[in-house]
């Protein structure tokens, strides 16, 4: 099970708890960049990075660059991932499968967060994950002869401040 970014990747730009389990955060983090990264970078991109990666550290991690006399910044693809492996981890961690069926997870030290609250949380994660990956966008179309398998064909849907969907058109 292969993937861009790591437990530790991620722990290192948005902690989780100190008693998650990493093989549950792993398997989310697999699961963001099956179904939510290969949409917004594309296959065969998503593919090249994976087995490139040394050669794309100014995507992975944050960059200040100069285009045009200008100096701008983007977060990297971690930050993207790490993000949007939270959002799955909010709408999931307190669930836990057993043989009998899937129970939510209590106990006497904690309380409930309500529903609509990690809804919201869910959301903002999500918002930041698409901005910091537009920001990537934009450096990745300023140098297009350095990301030739990359294809910008990515179209996010939007209501407001809300991601609806991700659709890829290549």
């Amino acid at each position: 099970m292969k993937t861009i970014a790591t437990y530790n990747n991620i722990n290192n730009i948005r902690a989780f708890n100190k008693n998650s389990n990493i093989k549950d955060i792993n398997q989310f983090i697999f699961e963001v960049e099956n179904f939510e990264m290969i949409k917004l970078i594309g296959n065969s991109f998503y593919v090249d990075v994976i087995n490139n990666i040394d050669d794309y550290v100014d995507l992975l991690e944050p960059l200040e660059y100069e285009y045009n006399g200008s100096k701008y910044l983007h977060n990297g693809l971690y930050f993207v991932i790490t993000y949007l492996t939270h959002e799955v981890y909010l709408n999931d961690f307190r669930f836990k499968d057993t043989p009998s069926g899937t129970i939510l997870q209590k106990n006497e030290y904690s309380d409930r967060i309500e529903d609509q609250d990690r809804k919201n949380l869910a959301i903002r994660y999500r918002q930041l994950a698409f901005g910091a990956f537009e920001d990537i966008k934009t450096y990745m179309s300023r140098f297009p002869t350095k990301y030739k398998s990359y294809n910008n064909f990515c179209n996010v849907n939007t209501i407001g401040r809300k991601t609806i969907k991700i659709n890829r058109i290549d």
